[in-house]
């Protein structure tokens, strides 16, 4: 990571880790969930402690010790929000699919985490659960910042990697030598892609709240962040961003209209002005002469192969899990789109649990814009949906929901957003009494003038 701690660095993480533990139990939850932010996207980086005791689990760890924490002040662990529960239906019915995979294709039974399948499926379970320790950890608009800070500092650490990994390359002209997954590891090129636009997006959108050198700040790291996008190549993540973007333009400022305009002007007309010829080469070679280039041809290959599997279990698909084992004889193993692959595993079912799981994060975006006064609230909800529009375009392109580098802080956001409602209801309810009060006052007085005529 080029952090200038050298060897120390493992040391230096490692009692941070069991640091923020220990504040989180006997001090407050939030603090095991500022330590956790900054290392959720750097995968490189908790590589570094895996030499130590428990190192591996650094993760679980900090979010174990941030449940005892909330458990010991008497705070619910799976408070009524509205990921509830479409989080307890996908646990149950993901576990389900565990079995139904193991039974119909003859592999181990997921009896313990021995078991490769039964390890991602909790590492993938997990990732929801992130919501309800935030929104349990969180107790003022102020906790909300202090997150989102360290949200912004894990970013800073990856695009540092990014930069730091990238340097000294030519980007004239393409070549697949050219892209890197930095610091996020075994979420590739384009899982990091997926990140720095989601990242770039959130960022925006809660610059909105912010003044002076707080905007300039996070607007530099959103900045940044688009800048490596560009140079990961990343065809989907591109398109993502743009979505994201326009979506920003009509509901934070529209005077960002014609700045999308221009810039679609010039992409069409000469876009080496705005982006390197790598990029432009990226872009054109995707349907080259008439024909798709061999990636996207791969990607074809596989939705086929996917929609295959899923017309033989519509209704609960192959099992959670299972496409990777399926198409071991082929060169490829990914569907390279979500929907597909949780359509092909978990049948019709389990696409409209995700969905409905999806629904309830922009339904809380959503719900948190109509109810608050506040600028700060106000903008984590605009820039949350931005976010949640991003995240629903990468998927069409990949598997980027399954990586907690990059969904982590999707279900922290989550979690800020539906604490954010909370307390913009509280606010309404306390200042609902004084309301009355002043109405009971007033027809009190108009009694009292009746009375006297």
């Amino acid at each position: 990571m080029h952090t200038g701690l050298g060897v120390y660095l493992p040391v230096v993480l490692y009692l941070a880790i069991w640091g923020g533990f220990g504040l989180s139990i006997f001090w407050r939850p939030l603090a095991g969930l500022l330590v956790l932010a900054p290392l959720l996207p750097n995968e490189t980086m908790r590589y570094k402690l895996a030499s130590l005791p428990l190192g591996s689990q650094a993760i679980d760890l900090l979010m174990l010790g941030v449940a005892i924490g909330l458990l010991k002040n008497r705070r619910q662990l799976f408070p009524a929000i509205g990921l509830r529960r479409p989080f307890l239906v996908l646990i149950i019915y993901t576990y389900f699919s565990l079995w139904l995979g193991s039974l119909l294709n003859h592999y181990d039974l997921p009896l313990w985490f021995s078991v490769e399948r039964v390890s991602t499926w909790k590492n993938f379970i997990r990732m929801p659960f992130l919501a309800f320790l935030a929104y349990g950890s969180i107790e003022s608009v102020s906790d909300i910042t202090a997150l989102v800070a360290s949200l912004c500092a894990g970013t800073v650490f990856v695009e540092r990697g990014y930069f730091l990994s990238i340097r000294g390359r030519d980007f004239s002209s393409f070549s697949y030598a050219l892209r890197d997954a930095g610091p996020l590891g075994t979420a590739g090129e384009n899982g990091l892609a997926a990140f720095l636009a989601q990242m770039a997006l959130l960022f925006v959108g809660f610059a909105k709240s912010l003044r002076r050198a707080p905007k300039l700040l996070i607007m530099t790291v959103a900045g940044l962040g688009v800048v490596a996008l560009a140079l990961t190549f990343s065809r989907g993540a591109y398109l993502g961003l743009a979505a994201g973007f326009l979506y920003l333009a009509f509901f934070l400022n529209r005077k960002w209209l014609p700045i999308l305009v221009i810039s679609g002007v010039l992409l069409y007309a000469a876009p080496t002005v705005l982006v390197p010829v790598s990029v432009v080469e990226r872009v054109q070679m995707t349907d080259s002469q008439g024909s798709l280039d061999a990636s996207s041809e791969g990607r074809i290959i596989m939705w086929e192969k996917a929609m295959a599997f899923f017309s033989d279990y519509p209704i609960t698909g192959t099992g959670f899990n299972t496409f990777w084992y399926l198409t071991a004889g082929d060169e490829l193993h990914d569907t390279h789109n979500f929907y597909l692959k949780v359509l092909c595993e978990q049948g019709i079912l389990g696409l409209g649990i995700f969905l409905w799981l999806l629904w309830s994060c922009w339904s809380a975006c959503r719900r948190l814009i109509r109810s608050t006064d506040d600028n700060r609230l106000l903008a984590l909800g605009i820039g949350g949906c931005a976010y949640l529009v991003c995240v629903a375009v990468v998927n069409i392109f990949g598997d980027r929901f399954n990586y907690i580098s990059i969904s982590g802080y999707t279900f922290l956001l989550i979690g800020m957003i539906e604490r954010g409602v909370a307390i913009s209801t509280d606010r309404v309810s306390q200042e609902r009494p004084e309301t009355l009060q002043a109405v009971d006052a007033i027809e009190d007085d108009y009694a009292v003038a009746t009375e006297a005529i």
